[in-house]
């Protein structure tokens, strides 16, 4: 009873644990107490009530084990398995220094043994990928033509592997780097994707982990392909091995730290698929408007957006639903497409009670880094890192060294590093079994 009732007492504080990985693990105590307890049941009543119908033995039969167990009797003249474990019990008894002292030696041995040793870790079950996407990755302003193109070169690149069974493949993807299909953390730049369908070891002769490296030494050799690969998580949503998050108000403090840890990573040969939830790089151009000169010419900042509208989108004048159609269709007013250009801005003129004049006189073109897409959390600016491992299960090492290289690195004071993923999960399961083990203690 005590036995059954001490291995509950360890599992108990387990029903407690309420992050998305306690609910994973919720079902193993669950399992395990219902077991315990019916066990429990059994062997009190309805074991020993069938003990006296099966198996009884005749008051003529004799035990010299039991007799020796007996209150009255000599343990020690046990034979077989039960004397050998009298012989040894006893044998501890008489030397309890040595043996406590042998115990708490093997148990430093083990802990200093771990200690001095890297050991692959792994947050939840590393199980073999039955399914696993593949992004293709371009910038610049592609049509969709062009985009299908890149897609089609590398679905025809994996074409014919064994062990993928099918392959479906998308072209683009949502503009806030997030996918439905179970996956997240998705590359900003990122054109479309490949869904692959793998066979496993129950299969027959396959591996799921070698179908992709497979795929990844294929994809490595089309030319100027970009890409990674993401295998469907099968437990609790964990993302990348290696996940970084900087928040801060600066913008430019958190992009030179950006930086910093990018290329700290990738300047390892056991990281893979390192990216940042930077915006793309791009030029925009800002037109800074100066209104007292404009109010000379009696023009307003109304009529300089209309016209420069004229060689950008052009100036929206009605819309139109053909016959054929559910929507309205704009009809916008612009230049030319060989008129419409940035520079095309500087000689562009507007109409004034004077006259025509260039907008020049009171509108100022500057280029300036794109800003499309500005990520808070908690009321701060935020930027993530992320990379993959390249051999499976040394994420906690890498992690390890980047938080030693970044406690001494010039990090801008505004700048909070914190290190997420299965990291954070980790440590959040840490302080959780510290708790369960003091609870389970008393």
């Amino acid at each position: 009873v005590s036995s059954t009732l001490t291995t509950l007492a360890a599992f108990v504080p387990f029903l407690f644990w309420k992050s998305m990985p306690g609910k994973f693990m919720a079902y193993l105590p669950i399992t395990l107490i219902f077991v315990l307890t019916s066990s429990l049941l059994v062997a009190l009543i309805f074991l020993p009530v069938l003990g006296t119908v099966i198996g009884g033995r005749s008051s003529e039969e004799k035990d010299e084990n039991l007799a020796a167990l007996a209150a009255n009797g000599d343990p020690r003249k046990a034979k077989g398995f039960i004397g050998g474990y009298v012989k040894v019990v006893s044998a501890t008894l008489r030397r309890p220094f040595l043996t406590t002292g042998a115990v708490v030696a093997t148990v430093v041995a083990v802990f200093v043994w771990f200690g001095s040793e890297q050991h692959k870790t792994e947050f939840f079950l590393d199980i073999e990928p039955e399914q696993a996407f593949v992004f293709v990755q371009a910038q610049g302003a592609l049509s969709a033509e062009e985009k299908a193109q890149y897609v089609g070169q590398a679905e025809a690149a994996i074409a014919g592997i064994r062990g993928i069974t099918a392959i479906s493949t998308r072209t683009g993807v949502s503009s806030a780097g997030f996918s439905f299909d179970g996956v997240g953390g998705v590359p900003r730049d990122t054109i479309g994707q490949i869904l692959l369908d793998l066979n496993t070891t129950s299969d027959g002769d396959f591996n799921g982990r070698e179908t992709l490296e497979e795929v990844r030494t294929r994809l490595a050799a089309v030319p100027a392909m970009r890409f990674e690969i993401q295998a469907r998580e099968q437990g609790p949503p964990g993302g990348k091995d290696v996940q970084v998050a900087l928040l801060g108000e600066d913008a430019a403090d958190l992009d030179r730290t950006a930086t910093l840890v990018r290329n700290w990573l990738e300047a390892r040969d056991d990281v893979i698929e390192v990216d940042d939830s930077r915006p793309l790089p791009g030029v925009e151009y800002q037109l800074t408007v100066d209104r007292a000169e404009a109010g000379k010419f009696g023009v307003d900042v109304a009529q300089i957006g209309a016209a420069v509208q004229l060689v950008t989108n052009g100036v929206l004048v009605g819309r139109f639903r053909p016959d054929d159609a559910n929507e309205e269709v704009d009809i916008r007013v612009r230049f030319p497409q060989d008129a419409r250009s940035a520079s095309a801005i500087d000689a562009l003129k507007i109409a004034t009670p004077q006259g025509n004049v260039p907008l020049s006189l009171f509108v100022t073109r500057e280029p300036a880094p794109r800003v499309s897409q500005i990520e808070r959390r908690e009321g701060q600016r935020v930027i993530d890192v992320r990379g993959n491992a390249r051999e499976q299960g040394t994420g906690g090492a890498i992690v390890a060294e980047l938080k030693a290289f970044l406690a001494t690195a010039d990090v801008p004071a505004g700048v909070e590093v914190r290190f997420e993923g299965a990291d954070e999960d980790t440590a959040e399961a840490g302080a959780f079994f510290v708790g369960a083990s003091l609870a389970a203690l008393f």
